[in-house]
Protein backbone atom coordinates (compact mmCIF):
# COMPACT_ATOMS: atom_id res chain seq x y z
CA UNK A 1 0.00 0.00 0.00
CA UNK A 2 2.94 2.35 0.44
CA UNK A 3 4.27 1.93 -3.10
CA UNK A 4 1.40 3.80 -4.75
CA UNK A 5 1.67 6.67 -2.27
CA UNK A 6 5.43 6.82 -2.74
CA UNK A 7 4.88 7.13 -6.50
CA UNK A 8 2.16 9.76 -6.12
CA UNK A 9 -0.54 7.47 -7.48
CA UNK A 10 -4.00 8.37 -6.14
CA UNK A 11 -5.59 5.66 -4.00
CA UNK A 12 -9.00 4.85 -2.62
CA UNK A 13 -8.63 2.83 0.59
CA UNK A 14 -11.73 1.38 2.17
CA UNK A 15 -12.81 -0.95 4.94
CA UNK A 16 -13.95 -4.36 3.80
CA UNK A 17 -16.83 -6.62 4.77
CA UNK A 18 -19.03 -3.83 6.12
CA UNK A 19 -22.01 -5.51 4.52
CA UNK A 20 -21.84 -8.59 6.79
CA UNK A 21 -21.84 -9.36 10.51
CA UNK A 22 -20.12 -12.59 11.58
CA UNK A 23 -21.68 -15.05 14.01
CA UNK A 24 -20.86 -18.57 15.06
CA UNK A 25 -23.10 -21.55 14.28
CA UNK A 26 -26.57 -20.67 13.01
CA UNK A 27 -28.19 -21.79 16.27
CA UNK A 28 -26.27 -19.09 18.18
CA UNK A 29 -27.77 -16.15 16.28
CA UNK A 30 -29.97 -13.96 18.50
CA UNK A 31 -33.71 -14.26 17.87
CA UNK A 32 -33.95 -10.57 16.90
CA UNK A 33 -32.00 -11.37 13.71
CA UNK A 34 -33.97 -14.48 12.73
CA UNK A 35 -35.89 -12.68 9.98
CA UNK A 36 -32.73 -11.26 8.40
CA UNK A 37 -30.87 -12.73 5.43
CA UNK A 38 -28.38 -15.28 6.74
CA UNK A 39 -25.58 -17.07 4.90
CA UNK A 40 -24.30 -20.28 6.48
CA UNK A 41 -20.66 -20.21 5.41
CA UNK A 42 -19.80 -23.45 7.21
CA UNK A 43 -20.96 -25.20 10.42
CA UNK A 44 -18.94 -22.77 12.56
CA UNK A 45 -19.61 -19.47 10.75
CA UNK A 46 -22.90 -17.78 9.86
CA UNK A 47 -23.03 -14.35 8.24
CA UNK A 48 -25.87 -11.85 8.59
CA UNK A 49 -26.40 -9.19 5.98
CA UNK A 50 -26.13 -5.67 7.33
CA UNK A 51 -28.88 -3.13 6.81
CA UNK A 52 -28.16 -0.51 4.14
CA UNK A 53 -27.58 2.10 6.86
CA UNK A 54 -25.10 0.02 8.89
CA UNK A 55 -21.94 0.71 6.80
CA UNK A 56 -22.44 4.47 7.09
CA UNK A 57 -22.99 4.21 10.86
CA UNK A 58 -19.71 2.41 11.51
CA UNK A 59 -17.74 5.03 9.59
CA UNK A 60 -19.05 7.99 11.61
CA UNK A 61 -16.81 9.50 14.25
CA UNK A 62 -18.05 9.27 17.85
Amino acid sequence: MEAAADLGIPEVISLGALDMVNFGPVDTIPERYSSRTLHIHNPAVTLKRATPKWPSLVTESP
